[in-house]
């Protein structure tokens, strides 16, 4: 077992990243996150209230209708989103050694699936670059336009089991798809969560 506060910033673990930053939890309540293998807590985090949920929700619709990464297109949004996929293969041996604390998930098992989650944001950047969001289709009377837009703020929830694996799926496709993010963690194994914002 690794020590976590070595390898965790002071942040995370401790705040929320809402709006862009790193903020105090609204409330008090905590609760630990403990590993599966010897039942010994690693880290307590903060739980989230309604008011944290409602700062969360309020700042990614103020990003979504105000913010410029609606307004970017598709090319643009694709070369922005290889930065995040290139940090993500930075942190791929935290995430590995994260999902192996708070899962229980044999390490080479671990670090077998994490490598996936730089490919994914990859591939979604090159989905965002090449993506036919304007489309025109043939019907019986002529033509039909079909416009993909985005639907504003995407509630991304993911479980405890594959935290690492699911969130870098569904955070890129959701930024590939011009949505602002809100995720859910799970309490039981959040510091994936932490360490991707």
């Amino acid at each position: 077992m690794f020590e976590l506060s070595s390898a965790l910033s002071g942040e995370t673990g401790q705040c929320f990243h809402i709006g862009g930053r790193w903020v105090s939890p609204s409330g008090i309540r905590r609760t630990p996150v403990a590993s599966p293998s010897t039942e010994m807590e690693l880290l307590p985090v903060p739980l989230g209230d309604t008011r944290d949920v409602d700062r969360a929700v309020a700042a990614a619709r103020t990003a979504f209708d105000h913010g410029p990464w609606p307004r970017m297109s598709a090319p643009e949004r694709a070369a922005h989103l290889r930065w995040p996929a290139d940090e993500v293969r930075r942190r791929l041996r935290l995430a590995a050694r994260l999902w192996t604390a708070q899962v229980g998930a044999p390490v080479a098992f671990a670090e077998g699936l994490v490598q996936a989650g730089g490919s994914r944001f990859d591939h979604f950047a090159e989905l965002a670059g090449s993506y036919a969001f304007h489309d025109r289709r043939p019907t019986f009377r002529g033509h039909a336009r079909v416009i993909r837009e985005p639907v504003g703020v995407a509630a991304l929830f993911v479980p405890w089991n594959a935290t690492f694996s699911i969130l870098a799926h569904k955070i890129p496709a959701a930024l590939a798809a011009d949505c602002a993010v809100v995720v859910k963690s799970p309490p039981e194994g959040p510091l994936d969560t932490l360490v991707v914002a």
